[in-house]
């Protein structure tokens, strides 16, 4: 037999009768009986092609040899023993990385819980979350510096792996109270002599948005690129919003919010590389998010 034939059992039967001096010790600690001990040791011995104890009296004593191979044992020990925790680790999802990119509307809103509720579970894997603008997002997915973009639809999808995960609108948001409060569906005609303070994360849903309005509105419109800004405004009063529905999820409870029309709605993807299936930790998350949106 060669040294391609040694195995952990070798090294830890080793290892256990070196610590307890005894071979008798050694197979009671390790729950096996002394003859097994004693013929790994054998069978140790014939993989190495030397002697590792002097075998005299009944007795049993380490060589040298066997005392220098201890600290070699002892750490290849270890690094079995940590490579086998981390495969594990991987196995069941417990540890990794996941870097994610997301519109802001979208960051501060069902991402961000979705997120807390993962890594509560998974408390070894490292998480990233960031804000981008959707150009930002698909040349991260495309150069496969993060595992998943989050985008909205219409969007360019050609150059990546596009998963959907849900579907989103325009709505109308606004104070308790407001003149809008008596309408079940709020038109572009309504929000006349208002003013209405929209997100320009999505520059395709911003271009749709001023397109159901008229003309004379364009000058009422206040947009931001800042996902709390809109309903922090809209909560001030003076202002109404129209905002994609996913980004307002859990985000200032007490606002009203009325569907629009014309109607404007989208879908929201996940989006990874083409070319680089995503982690099993990426795809766990991902399972963990579709399961949370049903």
């Amino acid at each position: 037999m060669g040294m391609a034939s040694l195995r952990r059992r070798h090294m830890l039967i080793f290892q256990t009768v070196m610590r307890a001096r005894s071979i008798t010790e050694a197979a009671q600690q390790l729950g096996i009986s002394q003859p097994a001990t004693s013929r790994a040791l054998f069978e140790l011995e014939e993989l190495v092609g030397f002697p590792l104890f002097n075998r005299s009296s009944g007795r049993t004593t380490p060589t040298v040899e066997a005392q220098n191979l201890l600290p070699e044992i002892d750490e290849l020990l270890l690094h079995h023993d940590l490579v086998e925790g981390r495969i594990k680790a991987v196995r069941t999802r417990n540890e990794g990385t996941l870097t994610m990119a997301a519109p802001p509307g979208l960051v501060t809103s069902f991402l961000s819980r979705a997120v807390a509720r993962y890594a509560s579970r998974k408390r070894k894997v490292s998480i990233r979350l960031e804000s981008h603008s959707m150009t930002r997002i698909a040349e991260s997915v495309i150069r496969q510096e993060v595992d998943f973009g989050f985008v909205y639809s219409p969007t360019d999808l050609s150059k990546v792996r596009a998963i959907p995960i849900c579907r989103s609108e325009i709505v109308c948001v606004f104070q308790p109270g407001h003149r809008l409060a008596q309408k079940r569906v709020v038109t572009a005609d309504d929000l006349m002599g208002e003013r209405i303070v929209t997100l320009t994360d999505n520059a395709m849903t911003g271009m749709l948005i001023r397109e159901a309005l008229r003309p004379e509105q364009m000058d009422a419109i206040i947009e931001s690129n800042l996902s709390l800004t809109a309903p922090t405004m809209v909560s001030e009063g003076g202002v109404v919003g129209l905002m994609d529905s996913a980004s307002l999820e859990g985000v200032f409870s007490g606002l009203e919010i009325r569907r629009f029309r014309p109607c404007i709605d989208f879908r929201i993807f996940a989006i990874c590389s083409r070319y680089r299936p995503p982690s099993r930790t990426a795809n766990d998350f991902l399972a963990d998010l579709n399961k949370a949106m049903k």
